[in-house]
């Protein structure tokens, strides 16, 4: 009898964290009341099957169990399955799930949260890009679609901590697929396919995991986008591959992932431009389709709040960097469509020199929680800034509890330009802390060639304190929430920003929330009478 091979270490991790990933309950991201709504017998069932197809668990479940109760057949639609549950069935459905809330506070449930708005948008890109011709196709396709990235889901709720490092690494301008070879041990597709395949969406032999969308052929592709008066011929080979039932479905994934963390980066462009040779669409159709599905998915969503919306980032500015290539930033009023201008790459701070000793001491008394108070906080990383990196000023702003809005905390070098606790912006508007402050882990360098442009996006009481010489800022977040803006310069008009300081400058924010934030809590028991035991 011939011996069967052992599975490879990939194979073996699908097998493994398959088992792991289905083991975690899904929480259901409807609020109480619409969940209330569902056991109204009179509901109609239009507005019910609206209320499933928006949270995608939850639909997901009710798929599952009208396919678990029928006999014979497949279930092909959300109309099918509660049609073959009924309603008891699918109340039974409800209180079984209602046990798992979605809780915004928990950093595991917001990534959940935003994978989920993730597959909501590529099934609306399906239905924006797919040539099916009626409605009852283009909604089989989006379903497809959505329950083929369920590992995503399900990922930071298994895994939190491996979830968030590679939300950080994915943000921070990693390929996704060395990511995931190096967090998961498998690609992240073999995982959906598993567990498409458990729950019978997809047939064992099904070969989507399989299929490859490498930079080559992508760039092959995108060489072929429609641009000039005709679309151009694509050539036989890469035509093959280009045509596969698979690769557009993998493309729309594959721009959803993308066009949630920017809009603006190269490959959203370059996905847009590989589409426009799979489609024969005009490269400016393409992005109207984009456009259009991000409005779709987010004037639908649930999840307000706790995520922001697809169509909202779309007037993001282009904040995401690769990662040891610090560059300025894109005009914050361009759109997905326009194509990067060149810059030029950051010179590296090197390990040991006097600039990074002076850097990753404050980062490291941020680790180990060695600042005893809140001025000496400050006064360190003031001195990080001035000694290290020649930024003179900078200014801290925070989030007020009682109104959206942001407060200066902590002024150095400004004078009477931003004052603490009198200086206070609006939250409310389209200005550029409002938007920085929008993004988590954002970041924006304004170049002295730029510095005229952003001032005027600034707030009004802001824009006498922007100097020619340009300035960068950062949003200090706390277990992934914003929970303010921090601002700094050369304080020189003679001294301009450059992209070395704009390094280093990311390097000392990485960990300023947690420790701020620890100190507070510290001076506020400290007030209390009940100080907190120290830190480990």
């Amino acid at each position: 009898m011939p011996m069967s091979s052992a599975p490879s270490p990939a194979q073996a991790a699908v097998s493994t964290w398959t088992r792991r990933l289905l083991a975690v309950p899904l929480p259901l991201l409807s609020p109480p009341a619409v969940i209330r709504t569902l056991y109204d017998e009179e509901l109609p069932t239009p507005r019910l099957l609206e209320v499933l197809q928006r949270d995608l668990p939850l639909g997901l479940a009710v798929l599952v169990e009208a396919q678990q109760r029928l006999r014979r057949g497949r279930i092909g639609s959300l109309a099918h399955a509660v049609g073959a549950l009924g309603l008891r069935g699918l109340w039974t459905v409800l209180e079984r799930l209602s046990a798992y809330p979605l809780d915004a506070e928990r950093p595991e449930h917001r990534l959940y949260a935003e994978a989920v708005t993730t597959s909501r948008l590529a099934a609306h890109l399906a239905a924006q890009f797919s040539p099916a011709a009626t409605p009852e196709e283009r909604q089989r396709l989006m379903w497809e679609m959505q329950v083929q990235t369920m590992a995503e889901w399900r990922l930071p709720l298994a895994a939190p901590d491996v979830a968030q490092r590679m939300a950080e690494r994915l943000a921070a301008g990693e390929r996704p697929a060395h990511v995931e070879q190096a967090l998961l041990g498998c690609p992240l597709r073999a995982l959906n396919a598993a567990l498409a395949q458990h729950y019978g969406f997809v047939e064992p032999d099904d070969n989507r995991a399989n299929v490859t969308l490498d930079a080559r052929r992508l760039r092959a592709a995108a060489r072929h986008a429609w641009t000039e008066a005709n679309p151009p011929p694509i050539p036989d080979g890469l035509g093959h591959w280009l045509y596969q039932p698979s690769t557009l479905p993998s493309l729309l994934h594959l721009l959803a992932q993308e066009a949630m963390r920017s809009w603006h980066s190269p490959r959203t462009r370059l996905l847009c431009d590989v589409l426009s040779a799979h489609r024969h669409w005009r490269v400016e159709d393409v992005v109207a389709a984009t456009r259009r599905a991000a409005v779709a998915a987010s004037h639908e969503m649930i999840t307000r709040g706790v995520v922001v919306a697809p169509a909202a980032r779309l007037f993001w500015a282009p904040l995401q960097r690769r990662l040891a290539r610090a560059q300025p930033a894109a005009s914050p009023a361009a759109a997905v469509g326009s194509r990067p201008a060149a810059v030029a790459p950051a010179r590296s701070i090197a390990p040991g020199s006097a600039t990074r000793t002076l850097i990753d001491r404050f980062v490291d008394d941020c680790q180990h929680a060695r600042h005893t108070d809140l001025h000496g906080f400050f006064q360190a990383f003031q001195h990080a800034l001035g000694r290290g990196l020649g930024l003179q000023r900078c200014a801290l702003f925070l989030k007020t509890t009682q109104a959206p809005q942001l407060v200066c905390y902590m002024t150095h070098g400004f004078g009477t330009l931003i004052v603490p606790r009198q200086t206070i912006i609006a939250l409310d508007g389209e200005h550029l802390l409002a938007r920085l402050f929008a993004q988590p882990s954002a970041f924006l360098l304004a170049e002295p060639a730029r510095a005229a442009q952003l001032r005027g996006r600034l707030p009004a009481a802001l824009q006498p304190a922007l100097l020619p010489s340009g300035a960068m800022w950062a949003t200090v977040q706390v277990r992934e929430r914003p929970v303010g803006v921090l601002w700094a310069d050369s304080g020189a008009t003679d001294a301009p920003v450059d992209t070395t300081q704009y390094a280093g400058f990311k390097l000392l924010v990485r960990h300023f929330g947690t420790e701020l934030t620890r100190l507070m809590q510290l001076r506020r028991a400290e007030f209390a009478g009940t100080r907190p035991p120290a830190a480990a």
